[in-house]
C-alpha cells in the first residue's frame, strides 16, 4: 500500500524539496518538488523504491511524473526541473511528436440506469492525466422481450423502414467525424472515455437488414476501434429502481445482449450494484493497467 508520508520522507532525505504544499484529498495526493538533475534518473531510483513508476508526459512541459494507484486512491509526485526542458528545436519537436505514446479510448457502455455519466465524471475528475470524454449515444431500439399487443411495455417503438434509410447517411457522417475526432485526441496522448459507443450499432436493435449491414461495415472498417470496452452492469431490478425506464425484464434483455458482445470483444464487466466510489476505482484501475506499458518511462 502506498504510504504518501514515506514518500515525502523519502524525497526530503534524498534531497528534493518540495515545490510547493502537498495536496491531499479523498482520492489523490500530488507532491511537488524540485529537480536539478535533467536525466531524474536520482529522483526516480527514490521513487521507484516507494512503489511509485515514471509515467511518460505527453507534451515537452518541463516537469517529470511519477505515480500509481492503490485501494486508498491516487499518489502522484510532480518534479519540475530546475533549468527547464533542453532547448526546443524543430528536430527535437519532430521527434518527441514521432515518439510520443498514444493514449486510450474507453467505450463505456451499458443499459439505462448502470450509472454510465456518473462513473465517467468520476474517472475524469479523479485521475491525475490527461482524459477527455465524449457522448456517442443514439436512440437505440431493441426488438421486444415478452410482447404486450406486439410491443413490450416500456420499449421504445420499432423504426419505420423509411426513417432507417433516410437516417443513414447523416449517422455516417455524424459517427466517422466524431470517432476520428476522438482518435486525434487519444494520439496527443489522452485517455477519451466514451458514454456508449457506435460499436453497438447494427447489432441492437430493429433496423433493416441492410441499414444494419452498412452500419456494421463503418464501424468496423472505416473507424479506429476502441483499446477498451467496459460493461457496467446490473440486475434489472437494480437499474429500473435506479431510473425508472423500461421494465425489469427489457434492461435484463439489452443487458444480456451487452454482456455476450463484451465478451466476444475481451472487455471487461463492472458489476454496478455497490458504491459508486468503488466502481470508480474498478474502472481506473484497468485503464491505468491498460495506459502502463504505452507510458511508462
Amino acid at each position: 500500500m502506498l504510504d504518501a508520508d514515506a514518500i515525502e520522507l523519502a524525497l526530503h532525505n534524498g534531497g528534493y524539496p518540495a515545490r510547493k504544499p502537498t495536496q491531499r484529498s479523498t482520492r489523490l495526493t500530488e507532491i511537488d518538488v524540485w529537480a536539478e538533475d535533467p536525466n531524474t534518473r536520482g529522483i526516480s531510483t527514490v521513487l521507484t523504491g516507494t512503489g511509485l513508476v515514471p509515467f511518460r508526459a505527453n507534451r515537452r512541459s518541463g516537469h517529470r511524473f511519477w505515480m500509481a494507484l492503490d485501494t486508498n486512491g491516487w499518489v502522484k509526485v510532480d518534479a519540475k526541473l530546475r533549468g527547464g526542458e533542453s532547448p526546443a528545436s524543430f528536430l527535437r519537436d519532430l521527434i518527441w511528436l514521432v515518439t510520443r505514446s498514444r493514449g486510450l479510448v474507453v467505450a463505456v457502455v451499458g443499459s439505462d440506469g448502470a450509472g454510465k455519466s456518473t462513473v465517467i465524471d468520476c474517472v475524469a475528475h479523479t485521475m491525475p492525466i490527461d482524459v477527455a470524454t465524449a457522448y456517442l449515444g443514439t436512440k437505440r431500439r431493441l426488438s421486444s422481450v415478452q410482447p404486450v399487443n406486439g410491443q413490450e411495455a416500456g420499449s421504445p417503438p420499432p423504426a419505420a423502414n423509411w426513417r432507417s434509410y433516410a437516417g443513414l447517411p447523416r449517422w455516417m457522417v455524424r459517427t466517422l467525424a466524431a470517432l476520428w475526432t476522438i482518435e486525434k485526441t487519444a494520439r496527443k496522448g489522452a485517455v477519451v472515455l466514451c458514454d456508449r459507443h457506435p460499436i453497438e450499432a447494427g447489432r441492437l436493435g430493429d433496423e433493416p437488414t441492410v441499414v444494419k449491414l452498412a452500419k456494421r461495415v463503418v464501424v468496423r472498417m472505416l473507424t479506429p476501434a476502441p483499446d477498451l470496452v467496459v460493461l457496467l452492469h446490473a440486475p434489472g431490478e437494480v437499474l429500473f429502481a435506479r431510473k425508472g425506464e423500461h421494465t425489469p425484464e427489457y434492461l435484463d434483455k439489452m443487458t444480456a445482449i451487452w454482456t455476450e458482445f463484451v465478451a466476444a470483444r475481451q472487455g471487461l464487466m463492472i458489476d454496478v450494484d455497490r458504491s459508486p466510489e468503488s466502481v470508480c476505482h474498478d474502472l481506473q484501475s484497468e485503464i491505468w493497467r491498460c495506459l502502463l506499458p504505452k507510458r511508462v518511462e
